[in-house]
Parts: structure tokens; C-alpha cells; sequence
């Protein structure tokens, strides 16, 4: 009834043997996108933490002095404003769905507090990966870190001061 093409017994299983090679670099492929997604995101969530921060750090620029209260005659005040500006900066983490703990708040950095003078806050976070717990029977982890540290400093004008920015 149906005839066999002439050459056709030499090739059965040829497309399990060429699928069975291509699969564990499709599947690499595959977390490899998801890998770097997953870090973009992550990178997201720290830029807008940094710029969270940076702008209640323009409203209250005394927050340079976050772990230094003493100049000040009410270190309460302070030290609730420096709680507050940590708390907006987990907040925003949080909202991205990221762990707070993982996360390093420095504080406000400024030249001098002045209006339209610059206050620069920086945000980092360790980010483990998926593949971090990977290692190759040989090779080992390669070189690669166990944790990433993402980074970002905003920076952004100082809104309340009594005097302008000279320069």
C-alpha cells in the first residue's frame, strides 16, 4: 500500500537526535532571558528607591545628617525624618516585590545646603539569582559571584533652603 522512500530507514530518529542536542541550549537560552529580566527589574526597583529618596531628601535637606543629630536642637524631629526617608525607600523596594533586607540605604550626600544645590542619595542592593545556587561538576561557578550588587545614586535639586546655591 504505502511504498518506503528509497533511503528513508537510515534517517528514523534523526529529529529525536537533533532535538535532543539543540534542547539544553534553548532551555540555557531560555534562563538566561529570564536571569537578565530579573536583574533589569531589580534595577528598576533600586532607581526608583534612589529617586524616592532623593526627593524627600530635597524637601528636608538637614537629612545629610542623618547619623549626626547633636548640631541640631531637636534630634527627635531628625531622627524621625531620617526614619521616614528609609521607610519611603523600603516602600518602593517592597512595591517591586523585592526583599528589604537585601537592601543598603546610605545617607543624603550634598556639598552645602543651599536651594538648586545638588543632594545625591545612593541605594544598593544584593540581588541572588537563580543560577547562584548552580555550580558545574568541574568547573565550579566559573568566575560568577553568588550575589550581584545593584547600585544607583540619584540626585536631585534641594527644594527647601533658606539661601540659593551660589554656583
Amino acid at each position: 500500500m504505502f511504498k518506503k522512500l528509497q533511503g528513508q530507514e537510515n534517517e528514523r530518529g534523526q529529529s529525536l537526535v537533533e532535538m535532543a542536542v539543540i534542547l539544553p541550549f534553548l532551555i540555557l537560552l531560555v534562563l538566561a532571558v529570564v536571569e537578565l529580566s530579573w536583574a533589569f527589574v531589580t534595577y528598576i526597583g533600586v532607581i526608583n528607591s534612589s529617586r524616592e529618596g532623593a526627593v524627600y531628601a530635597s524637601l528636608y535637606p538637614e537629612l545629610v545628617d542623618c547619623d549626626d543629630t547633636e548640631p541640631y536642637s531637636d534630634p527627635a524631629s531628625i531622627a524621625d525624618k531620617c526614619e521616614i526617608y528609609r521607610e519611603r525607600i523600603k516602600a518602593e523596594t517592597i512595591a517591586m516585590n523585592m526583599d528589604p533586607k537585601n537592601l543598603t540605604i546610605t545617607a543624603p550626600d550634598a556639598p552645602d545646603i543651599y536651594a538648586n544645590c545638588p543632594i545625591t542619595v545612593t541605594v544598593a542592593y544584593s540581588l541572588t539569582m537563580f543560577s547562584s545556587s548552580i555550580s558545574l561538576p568541574l568547573f565550579g561557578r566559573m568566575g560568577l559571584p553568588n550575589a550581584y550588587t545593584i547600585r544607583y545614586a540619584g540626585t536631585m535639586p534641594i527644594r527647601e533652603a533658606d539661601e540659593y546655591c551660589p554656583y
